[in-house]
């Protein structure tokens, strides 16, 4: 019998040390570049002298105490660094908030001693705080708990670092703003949809306690009943998951409208919004609702009206081309709802609307496009191009974007 070979990986470790440290002293970087590059932007830029529902306007990204910075800026941040609107915001937000509330814990990201995700978690749990209150949590996670210790904050795992900043939420915050923020908290539930290429969708949303509560109580009792009753053995993740799919169907409980397509060369079919589909999950689907049957929309067609609002299937055709995303360079935006019909050329200056005049955009994006200095092409059915206010030029097809010029 062979002998087992042990490696020593002290070295190998060490140097995933060292670059890590790196990776934070970057990260860092970062937030100071990007907070500098907004504020030079603030105070560049004049705003209108009023400003009108609609038009850009100064936001406090960052919370109290950071300078109000144009909302649309986070549209060219997001286009330069591959990122969607939120994310883009969300990495302002942070830089801003590090910068010029939370100096501490961004020393400690710059000599390489915490993780970014560590700071950062910090920077948007304490956003709405004052600033005198978020300068008291980040002297108190940046210190030492002992001399000689390592910064707090370096000790805390996403679990206890989270107890310690709800602590200090509770025990700064008004009642009457903690009843606010519940009800601006429960104005923003949301449930989304992502299809998977294997025949799964991930589900992500934020419901109400009390709704989590009876949703998982309900699940929890059907996967049981599967188990104890019909001998289910798998795992109690996945019977939670059919579970979930048993509340939801029921014969014309919603309507089906599924577009199939077939592709002769591979001999596959795929569903829009879906992907790649076998034809057994698409009776699957069908079964489980009111059959649709509409006439095939030729995608690359010319629909037109002489209205200013699009018609439903003028909208249709465009949700098919842009593949159900935001037409703006990088937006995740996904929904068959809530989505604008613009006009790329505008109806008050003699646009029309038709298929090769007219784009879907998500609402910020089309604040964006009207009001932000953004120029849009469009030079095909399903793509756009963008040229930003700092000249760099993007194309958006079928929701892939490409830079075409910095």
């Amino acid at each position: 019998m062979a002998a087992e070979v042990w490696f020593d990986t002290r070295e190998e470790l060490a140097d995933a040390l060292d670059l890590g440290v790196t990776i934070r002293r970057a990260e860092a970087e970062r937030m100071r570049t990007i907070a500098a590059w907004a504020a030079a932007r603030t105070t560049s830029q004049r705003g209108p002298a009023r400003v009108l529902p609609g038009q850009d306007r100064r936001v406090p990204f960052g919370g109290p105490g950071s300078p109000d910075i144009p909302e649309f800026l986070p549209a060219e941040l997001g286009a330069t660094l591959g990122l969607s609107a939120f994310a883009a915001q969300k990495l302002l937000s942070d830089a801003l908030s590090l910068v010029h509330r939370l100096p501490d814990l961004l020393t400690l990201l710059e000599q390489g001693e915490v993780e970014a995700w560590k700071v950062r978690m910090v920077a948007a749990a304490t956003r709405e705080l004052p600033a005198t209150v978020a300068g008291v949590i980040d002297c108190q996670l940046a210190a030492p708990a002992r001399r000689g210790a390592p910064p707090r904050i370096v000790r805390l795992t996403r679990s206890t670092l989270q107890d310690v900043i709800d602590h200090h939420l509770l025990a700064h915050t008004d009642p009457a703003q903690t009843t606010d923020a519940h009800h601006e908290a429960r104005a923003r539930r949301y449930v989304a949809f992502k299809p998977g290429l294997d025949g799964t969708t991930d589900i992500a949303g934020t419901l109400s306690n009390e709704d989590a509560h009876r949703l998982e109580q309900a699940l929890d009792d059907t996967a049981s009943e599967m188990a104890d009753v019909e001998g289910d053995t798998r795992s109690r993740g996945v019977r939670r998951a059919e579970a979930l799919g048993r509340l939801v169907v029921h014969p014309g409980l919603a309507q089906t409208v599924l577009y199939l397509h077939f592709d002769r060369l591979s001999g596959t079919w795929s569903a829009d919004d879906i992907g790649t589909i076998r034809v057994d999950e698409a009776e699957s689907i069908v079964g489980h609702g009111t059959v649709t049957i509409k006439p095939v929309i030729d995608l690359a067609a010319e629909i037109s009206t002489t209205g200013y609002v699009a018609p439903p299937r003028l909208r249709e055709q465009l949700r098919l081309n842009q593949r159900n995303l935001c037409a703006f360079p990088h937006c995740d935006r996904h929904g068959t709802i809530g989505f604008d019909v613009d006009h790329v050329d505008p109806y008050d200056s003699g646009g029309t609307t038709t298929s090769s005049n007219t784009h879907l955009l998500c609402r910020y994006h089309h604040r964006v496009k009207t009001h932000g200095r953004w120029r849009a092409t469009k030079t095909a059915p399903g793509t756009t191009v963008w040229t930003s206010p700092t000249g760099q030029v993007f194309e958006v097809a079928h929701g892939l974007t490409t830079r075409l010029r910095t």
